[in-house]
């Protein structure tokens, strides 16, 4: 499970500007990419790192968006931290990370080693935001990664800017 972030930032019409300013600049386009792909890949993996510390979405506690587990389900599970989201061990939110792979992505590799096993943690994952037959519910946050990133890139392309250029621009 991860988002290649290098495609997302590419349909937004927010690289105009880079490629301006690096025009503007005479600073590499591409570095320019590189560095800004890398900056809001970091904001993101932040961004998941903080709402499960925070166990809020935005403003909303998760206890209030998400449901609660089914009492069959509760009954057969060991209780585990059962009043937060997303931190049994907290295994699955310390692997999350960003890398570099042609584009930038944020999420899992395909396998992490978890207990000396090789462990598909993108399956957990989606298990988390789907949810199962067996009475878990979603606990989505991929869907709300997405929303966060669209209504605060101008933002941290704003802030981008004033650390890579050392221009405060308007968007």
């Amino acid at each position: 499970m991860r988002i290649n972030i290098t495609k997302l930032l590419q349909k937004r019409k927010l690289t105009n500007h880079l490629l301006l300013l690096s025009k503007e600049t005479g600073h590499d386009i591409d570095k320019v990419m590189y560095n800004y792909s890398k900056f809001i890949s970091i904001a993101l993996t932040e961004w998941f790192k903080r709402t499960v510390k925070t166990q809020k979405i935005g403003r909303m506690p998760m206890k209030s968006i998400y449901k609660p587990l089914s009492p069959k389900y509760k009954k057969r599970k060991v209780p585990v931290n059962r009043n937060k989201f997303w931190v049994n061990s907290g295994w699955l939110i310390n692997q999350l990370h960003y890398w570099k792979y042609k584009d930038w992505f944020v999420g899992y590799p395909k396998y992490i080693k978890y207990n000396g096993k090789k462990v598909k943690a993108g399956d957990l994952f989606m298990f988390l935001e789907k949810g199962t037959k067996n009475g878990v519910p979603a606990r989505p946050l991929m869907k709300y990664a997405i929303r966060w990133i669209n209504q605060n890139l101008s933002y941290l392309t704003k802030k981008f800017i004033k650390l890579y250029f050392k221009k405060v621009i308007k968007i």
